[in-house]
C-alpha cells in the first residue's frame, strides 16, 4: 500500500509494480489523480516525487522525478518540492548501502 498526495490531500493506492525509476499503481479512479504528486510507500515510509507517464482504467504508470526534473524546479523556486525529493532520494541511497 501506498499514498499519493497532492494539494493537501491524500489518496490510498496499491503498488502492483515498482523499479528504481518508476512505478505501476492501482487507484481508486485516474480521473482524480494530478498529473505530478508526492507518493509515499507504507512499508518504508519513503517519500518519491512523481509524474504520470500512462493511464489504463484504474492504473496509472508514474515515472519518478530525476536530478534534471529537480533543476527546473529549482529554477522555478519550488524548495519545498525538491526538499521532499532530495530526501526519498537520501533514504533509497541509505537503505541500498545498507543492502
Amino acid at each position: 500500500m501506498a499514498y499519493i498526495s497532492a494539494s493537501g490531500s491524500s489518496t490510498r493506492c496499491r503498488i502492483t509494480n515498482m523499479s528504481d525509476d518508476g512505478a505501476a499503481l492501482d487507484v481508486p479512479d485516474a480521473s482524480f489523480i494530478p498529473n505530478c504528486f508526492q507518493l509515499m510507500t507504507e512499508r518504508d515510509r519513503i517519500v518519491r516525487t512523481c509524474r504520470i507517464v500512462w493511464i489504463k482504467q484504474n492504473r496509472i504508470g508514474v515515472e519518478f522525478e530525476v536530478k534534471e526534473q529537480l533543476q527546473s524546479r529549482i529554477e522555478n523556486g519550488s524548495f519545498y518540492s525538491i526538499c521532499v525529493t532530495l530526501i526519498g532520494s537520501v533514504r533509497r541511497l541509505c537503505r541500498t548501502a545498507r543492502n
